[in-house]
């Protein structure tokens, strides 16, 4: 066999063994948690739930907003939202449901979700830091004009 397809042999076996570990690792976890979630959904869920009730009722301003950070304040309060909501739907998927017993398919089917929704998660967990960030500094920009 050559080196290369040798080396590139190993490094695919030892990328299916850490791949393997980790979800045996979120199986455990997921098994003996007491909420039928991951710590780390857990707290993800705890911060995008605040997240969205900060930013709803600014969805929705009441009188219509008059100035340019106003209507862009506006704007991004209703992408965080819908990140949020879309994020938190994501979340709550990935849970075991309560009414059911703790049976070991259940906890494989939903460590297997969790690996495949992983990325997606990732994506709308970045979009919703970029989006804060954003919204901070229009926040800033309102407070700047107002004192």
């Amino acid at each position: 066999m050559d080196p290369f397809a040798a080396i590139g042999l190993a490094s695919a076996i030892v990328q299916f063994v850490d791949f393997s570990c980790k979800l045996i690792s979120e199986g455990q976890e997921l098994y003996r948690s007491a909420d039928g979630a991951l710590k780390r959904n857990i707290e993800l869920t705890e911060i995008t739930t605040d997240l969205k009730s900060v930013t709803e009722p600014l969805a929705v301003m009441q009188p219509a907003p008059t100035s340019p950070d106003e209507v862009a304040l506006q704007s991004l309060a209703v992408s965080c939202r819908d990140e949020s909501k879309k994020l938190l739907k994501i979340l709550e998927n990935l849970e075991i449901p309560k009414d059911t017993q703790r049976k070991t398919w259940h906890v494989i089917r939903q460590t297997l979700q969790s690996a495949k929704k992983r990325e997606r998660i990732g994506e709308i967990e970045t979009r919703l830091e970029k989006l804060r960030g954003q919204f901070n500094t229009r926040l800033l920009s309102i407070m700047r004009c107002v004192v």
